[in-house]
């Protein structure tokens, strides 16, 4: 078994080349908006990164690991940024300082939430964790091409 200083560098290693690629994919998906519906934008990274995730469940080594969590960041990572965005097309003018501050409260109790919850999973099954981050991304995509479907075509008055 690696020693802990190992095991922290490799940590260390793929958590930061998954912040790397989320960056990357948030200022790509902020440039694709401007000719892409941001719905669909939104709707697509989660129908590829929800499978990239659960894929992680299967993963032998860090080195698998650190591939698919590259690029299940590159899919997902520009969530928030594609979530704001369609938040501004959807909410009124007038009412938008208090829906993001909403959506910001959201944000904040889901990142304090979130590491407990997963914790908590993985602590009974380590792949079941992975598996079910997928399956939340694909349920979200579900939610957008069936419950929103207005949503996937909808643009600013600016790209229309």
């Amino acid at each position: 078994m690696p020693g802990v200083e190992a095991i922290a560098a490799t940590s260390g290693l793929i958590i930061s080349v998954a912040a790397v690629a989320a960056t990357i994919s948030a200022n790509l998906v902020a440039r694709l908006s401007r000719g892409v519906p941001v719905g669909q934008l939104l709707a697509i990274g989660f129908l590829l990164g929800g499978p990239l995730c659960a894929a992680m469940a299967l993963g032998e080594g860090w080195v698998s690991l650190l591939v698919l969590r590259a690029l299940t960041g590159l899919c997902v990572g520009g969530t928030l940024t594609l979530a704001y965005s369609l938040g501004s097309l959807i909410v009124p003018a007038h009412d938008r300082g208090a829906a993001f501050g909403w959506l910001a409260l959201g944000v904040q109790v889901g990142t304090a939430i979130s590491p407990l919850a997963t914790g908590a999973l993985a602590a009974v099954s380590l792949p079941g964790a992975f598996v079910l981050s997928g399956i939340m991304a694909w349920v979200a995509a579900a939610l957008l091409f069936f419950g929103g479907r207005g949503l996937l075509s909808r643009r600013a008055d600016a790209q229309a």
